[in-house]
């Protein structure tokens, strides 16, 4: 087989990451008994220049070193190395560099970067940055080659230094990204990269590393005077991805209807002046002449691809694992602003919604993502992203103790009391015993400040960081439910207190107490013996007989299908309860009598921005249909697949009568975000757009019913089901 060189450049700009001067350990390596199972070869002398072969398939080779001191909290490593030469004998061999950082046994720093991708640039000294802000106690360096595979390496040395961020940091990234012009200059080259990232066949072809290419064109970028130096490097970028520009120029896409291209909006390629009329041309005739190719970062469902199955949606992606992190550094959150705005551009069908704002929105964040210097202010600026695209269904990308501690920045422990908030204001429902005589809160009580804090700002703060398009459905996702928590109930600790402002029987009261381990106990006891608002459908396990001729049905709580004629006998009135996520797909055809479209949905395709509109229909079951009255319950908490059911219902059941209040309004299926760094933030977005069958949206609207029943203080702080009381008494 051809040996394939292949150099990738990390260049990582030296002053990018730059630390107060407490250095733990600086100097080059030695590399005398540093290489396992492979053959070294040193030249002259343990600093010089090192080449190690791995001759074996199977083996692995690497040269390590190894850091050991006590606890470093805030820091920064960096590794400078030059690649003097690489080689790989066969398509399964790997050259990669892996740091990771331990503490106590555990590996809150893993970062695992592949040397091997195809050529990029030509290769001097490169250097590789690492944000320590988690306590380590251990920092290792692995040069490894994976099967047959060659290596030579010079000039390697490491910095390992403790501090914060200094002014030169400042000057060299933050300081340049609030300049505008420089700003906007950085958020086209955002929109070219993630262009020719959906549109470039050579890049997948040639499996480059474009998250990498991006990184080396930040450096180069942020480290030059020139004013313009965007040009240069989007040229490299068009010459990577298109190396015979001529050849763009193939047979035009097929024309789409409104209805498939409603998400197109290419007008920042000619509005703006930071790219020259040739390069606009270019652009413009990669989206116009665009020919589907097997792309290395996405499959969709209407692609013979076998990346993907129908139960991954309409669209996967498929990202280099750089690291887990929780602070990537500067080029790397930029990488994922922009990772994150393009397949939001090309693969959200919604995208039209926010049309109007997220042209302009990836300028805005840009200084967020540079200015995320800590573990926290990363979190929050993946929640504001996160919270843009206005999608209930990636509502809280993380747990409720994640999104209180990232938002206020601190400790937010949860505290043995349960608040619920009602058109903005914020009741108790439920308190400990020993919380209640410790605050003098009770049942009712009615939340004004805390920590001194409005309780009107708190939930502000909290709802920046939320995504969804209604009022009613920010309130409910602020409520909580038993998988995410409730946010509500933790609350940020200052100088180990927390204060306290609340009404009981219109006294008011100023109450501040020191935070105590046992009130978490006591916390985790309330959640524990907290009734959940459908309790008694659990305890019925989904299905119960109202009275002789009512029967409530609640598939959320099913343990096994039913014969649906035996326990429909005698039944007059059905109660289907569509307030919970069934717990399998349930066939209700012995509800409908003819065969009808229900639903419209619009999905992502192959062609980058367009969508098919695709319609499904309900089928009647021939041998039995129910003729009894049927009434359907749906509230905010029907999201998702519950709302499909429902639109089955309101299309296929004559007469059905819908009560309760608008449902969630976000539906489709379910698409991830790989997030760059730390991985307890999951972000995803709806992946299919869901109409009516006269086009009529559903997204941030819901379903709404025929009779409305309104969210009540009595529903909220005492578990009274008003919405299954009303059902009944109809």
């Amino acid at each position: 087989m051809t040996i394939r060189y292949s150099i990738i450049f990390f260049l990582a700009f030296i002053n990018q990451i730059c630390f107060s001067q407490q250095v733990i350990f600086e100097g080059p390596w030695e590399y005398k008994d540093q290489v396992r199972n492979g053959t070294l070869h040193t030249t002259s002398g343990n600093h010089e220049p090192i080449e190690w072969t791995n001759k074996n398939a199977p083996d692995t080779t690497y040269i390590t070193k190894t850091f050991r001191f006590k606890d470093l909290e805030k820091g920064g490593m960096t590794l400078r190395f030059r690649i003097d030469s690489m080689a790989l004998f066969d398509t399964t061999s790997n050259i990669s560099v892996i740091i990771i950082g331990t503490h106590n046994k555990t590996f809150p720093i893993y970062v695992n970067l592949p040397l091997s991708k195809s050529a990029m640039y030509p290769s001097t000294e490169q250097a590789i940055n690492i944000v320590v802000d988690t306590p380590v106690d251990s920092m290792a360096i692995h040069f490894m080659l994976t099967g047959r595979s060659a290596m030579r390496l010079s000039k390697v040395h490491s910095t390992l230094t403790q501090g914060e961020y200094t002014k030169e940091w400042q000057r060299q990234y933050a300081q340049r990204v609030e300049d505008p012009s420089f700003r906007k200059q950085l958020a086209v080259m955002g929109k070219v990269w993630g262009l020719l990232k959906y549109h470039g066949p050579n890049i997948s072809n040639d499996d480059m590393d474009w998250d990498q290419v991006l990184i080396h064109s930040l450096d180069s970028l942020f480290g030059s005077n020139t004013k313009n130096n965007s040009k240069g490097i989007i040229d490299r970028w068009l010459q990577l991805a298109y190396p015979d520009t001529a050849a763009i120029v193939g047979k035009t896409i097929r024309t789409f209807t409104d209805a498939e291209r409603i998400n197109i909006d290419d007008a920042w390629i000619e509005q703006n002046d930071v790219l020259d009329g040739q390069t606009r041309s270019l652009l413009s005739k990669a989206r116009n002449h665009y020919q589907p190719f097997a792309n290395k970062y996405v499959a969709t469902w209407d692609a013979a691809d076998e990346r993907i199955s129908p139960r991954d949606g309409a669209a996967q992606f498929f990202e280099e694992k750089r690291h887990g992190n929780p602070v990537p550094t500067a080029n790397e959150r930029i990488l994922m602003l922009f990772r994150y705005w393009n397949i939001i551009q090309y693969y959200y069908p919604y995208k039209y919604t926010v049309a109007d704002k997220w042209d302009t929105i990836l300028e805005q964040m840009i200084p967020v993502f540079v200015n995320a210097t800590t573990g926290n202010a990363y979190g929050r600026a993946l929640l504001r992203l996160n919270a843009a695209i206005n999608d209930a269904h990636t509502a809280l990308p993380c747990r409720a103790s994640t999104v209180t501690s990232t938002v206020f920045n601190g400790f937010t422990p949860m505290m043995p009391v349960k608040l619920r908030v009602l058109n903005g204001e914020v009741y108790v429902k439920q308190v400990s015993p020993a919380f209640q005589a410790a605050t003098g809160l009770q049942k009712g009580s009615r939340i004004l400040k805390i920590n001194n804090r409005p309780i009107a700002a708190h939930i502000a703060l909290l709802a920046e960081h939320i995504s969804t398009g209604r009022d009613d459905v920010l309130e409910h996702i602020i409520n909580g439910n038993e998988v995410q928590g409730e946010l509500l109930s933790y609350m940020p600790v200052v100088n180990d207190s927390i204060r306290l402002v609340y009404l009981t029987d219109s006294v008011q009261q100023d109450v501040g107490f020191r935070f105590d381990p046992s009130m978490f106990a006591d916390a985790m006891k309330l959640m524990k013996d907290a009734k959940k608002p459908s309790h008694f459908a659990a305890a019925h396990k989904g299905v119960w007989r109202v009275n002789d001729t009512t029967l409530y049905l609640n598939s959320g709580y099913w343990e096994k299908q039913f014969d649906d004629v035996g326990l429909l006998k005698n039944v007059k009135k059905l109660i289907i309860d569509m307030r919970d996520r069934p717990k399998a797909n349930y066939n209700w055809n012995f509800l409908f009598k003819e065969q009808e479209e229900f639903v419209r949905f619009s999905m992502p395709i192959r062609v980058p921005g367009y969508v098919k509109v695709v319609p499904q229909a309900i089928s009647p079951n021939k041998d039995y249909l129910f003729s009894g009255k049927v009434v359907v319950l749906v509230s905010e908490n029907s999201k998702s697949y519950p709302e499909t059911v429902t639109m089955q219902l309101k299309a296929g059941v004559e007469d059905a009568v819908f009560i309760g209040r608008n449902t969630c309004g976000s539906n489709g299926n379910v698409t991830w975000i790989p997030v760059v760094g730390v991985n307890k933030y999951k972000l995803a977005f709806s992946g299919a757009r869901v109409m009516f069958p006269n086009g009529t949206e559903t997204q941030n609207v819901g379903i709404a019913p025929d009779i409305e029943v309104k969210r009540t203080l009595e529903e909220l702080l005492r578990d009274q089901d008003v919405i299954l009381k009303q059902a009944i008494s109809l």
